[in-house]
């Protein structure tokens, strides 16, 4: 279990950072599991996603150059290549079955499907009227081919679900009103994610 941490070490250089932390399966954080993420992604790492070798982490960045999805292997401890992604404010990236990831932006209201070469494959956009605004949030149905997407609305209280079809855009549910505060994080029963597929030898030798 990986999970991205706020830290402040203060004295004598404070500063804010955000470590990437590993834990065992009792919640335990693993002997020597701490890595500072990269100066670059320090401000920005809000969300993440593991591969299916149990050591790849997706995690949104500002570059130099723009923004782009980071791609850290935590089990050789090294930063991989970048994935450029257009401008915009990313809350949510998701690993898809086929190599690929989804990058979800609260601005503009949209979601890119990416190869696993960076390549952009479809954009799925969402309404613009007074009623909708970006995307806060996704997640996969279990068989891994449709996801969900939570729509912020300009009332902070409420928010909206639909269901997308990645193959082609549609809609194939909702949108159904949430009520509450505004959603940050989402997670679906059963989720299709990479990390619980069958170990390969890599992810074995990660545990």
């Amino acid at each position: 279990m990986y999970a991205l941490w706020f830290v402040d070490y203060g004295f004598p250089n404070p500063q804010p950072v955000i470590e990437l932390r590993r834990f065992d399966r009792w919640g335990m954080q693993i002997s020597g599991g701490s890595v500072p993420m990269r100066g670059a992604i320090r401000k920005t790492a809000l969300t993440m996603d593991v591969g299916g070798d149990d050591c790849t982490v997706l995690s949104p960045m500002t570059t130099g150059s723009g923004k782009a999805v980071g791609r850290y292997d935590f089990c050789g401890r090294g930063d991989l290549a970048e994935i450029p992604v257009p401008d915009g404010i990313v809350r949510s990236v998701r690993f898809l079955p086929d190599g690929g990831i989804l990058v979800a932006y609260s601005s503009p209201a949209c979601v890119l499907r990416l190869d696993a070469a960076g390549k952009l494959v479809r954009e799925y956009r969402f309404p613009t009227d007074p009623g909708f605004g970006g995307v806060d949030a996704i997640a996969l149905d279990p068989a891994g081919l449709s996801f969900y997407a939570v729509l912020s609305s300009p009332c902070y209280y409420i928010a909206w679900l639909v269901r997308v079809r990645i193959d082609n855009g549609v809609w194939i549910g909702g949108p159904s009103q949430i009520r509450g505060n505004a959603v940050i994080s989402m997670a679906v029963a059963g989720e299709w994610r990479a990390m619980s597929q069958p170990a390969t030898p890599r992810r074995r030798a990660a545990r």
